[in-house]
């Protein structure tokens, strides 16, 4: 019999072939794992444990998910319950892994706690959630949701519309919602967009993440991988928004699902997808989102809106909308002389639909006689 916590509840159990120990273990962990779906910040907490995380837990590691420049992402099972598993983000706190990662005792430790607070502040469908941060001799640790359909760049070969769509949608709303919150990824690439059961699309690996305070826009220093850097990071622009550069990185990823290929360190975007042949809304949000000039990018907000609001034929109108305009000649007659403007339209945003759009007037008065003069 075991006392399962208030209101009342009383649990038989009968498992011949499991100690009792482990039985009481698994349901533990159980009921902790689905607790965690409605935690409130109080029950968020650093776990502290005198011993292994795993063995606490009768959980052992089935295999590597990753490894970065902290540690590694394990994936754990239950040893009883096969069915409760948790992806783990080991932080070593051994001094020959942190001399073979360069990492400083107190660097892996501000790493920890810094993505711990990151994660969290987080509530999102589209994004990871991190259940709890374990504090255990020889190193820290991060139980994480496991997506067991690995990351977008484990698909990129079989991507079709419909799922292109579905993660694409995914993406966007998760980046949005941490943008709300004043958070910035720092470093979306294929590899740290994770494909659940349902084949969401899941944002995860915060380790670069951060947040910016309400009076400051701007940064000097930006992190990412190559192949993502927005133009102006690589320009080393003295300061850059960081928030149009994981704009620009969604715009990056995007590109790779509809060229099922993983992105070019040198290629200019914008010149392939006008060689390239894709659909007008693929067309749409790439031109919005891989702008050189980080002041015409596209926010997740305005991605987002556009997603709900637009049709097949509004990708197609507004794309038509973006190419320059020929210079329109307009004569009138005024006072017995002949009055020539010149408007040119200027290239419009994809998203500036609604706006008030640039247009340079050149007039020139035309006297009786001159070449440009017509009876």
């Amino acid at each position: 019999m075991i006392w399962l916590g208030w209101p009342l509840m009383v649990l038989w159990i009968k498992a011949p072939s499991c100690d009792s120990s482990n039985i009481f273990s698994a349901i533990l962990v159980q009921r902790k794992l689905h607790r965690e779906a409605m935690a409130s910040d109080e029950e968020n907490i650093t776990l502290n444990l005198a011993m292994d995380y795993f063995e606490f837990f009768d959980l052992h590691i089935e295999k590597i998910l990753g490894r970065g420049k902290t540690g590694e992402v394990v994936l754990a099972v239950h040893d009883v319950y096969p069915g409760i598993n948790r992806a783990v983000k080991r932080f070593s706190l051994n001094e020959e892994d942190l001399q073979k990662r360069n990492i400083s005792l107190e660097r892996a430790k501000k790493l920890f706690y810094h993505e711990l607070e990151i994660l969290r502040e987080l509530d999102h469908p589209n994004v990871i959630r991190g259940s709890n941060g374990i504090v255990c001799p020889g190193y820290l640790a991060i139980a994480m949701d496991y997506c067991p359909y690995g990351t977008l760049a484990d698909h990129l070969k079989k991507m079709d519309t419909g799922l292109i769509d579905k993660c694409f949608a995914g993406v966007v709303a998760g980046v949005r919602y941490i943008h709300s919150l004043r958070i910035v990824h720092g470093d979306i690439k294929l590899q740290n967009v994770f494909i659940d059961t349902k084949q969401q699309a899941i944002l995860g690996d915060f380790g670069l993440s951060y947040k910016l305070p309400e009076d400051v826009r701007y940064v000097t220093t930006t992190g990412g991988t190559m192949g993502y850097y927005a133009p102006e990071v690589l320009r080393k622009i003295k300061s850059v928004d960081p928030f149009k550069c994981d704009n620009y990185a969604v715009g990056v990823v995007l590109r790779c699902m509809v060229q099922r290929r993983r992105p070019d360190y040198t290629s200019n975007y914008l010149e392939e997808i006008k060689s390239i042949k894709i659909e007008d809304k693929f067309r749409y949000f790439l031109l919005a989102l891989l702008r050189t000039d980080p002041f015409r990018r596209s926010t997740m907000a305005e991605v987002e809106r556009t997603l709900i609001d637009f049709s097949a034929e509004r990708y197609a109108l507004e794309i038509s909308r973006t190419r320059l305009a020929r210079p329109r000649l307009v004569k009138e007659r005024r006072h017995g002389y002949q009055y020539m403007v010149t408007i040119i339209v200027s290239r419009v945003s994809p998203l500036d639909y609604g706006k008030s759009v640039y247009c340079e007037v050149r007039p020139r008065w035309l006297q009786p006689g001159s070449p440009s003069w017509s009876p």
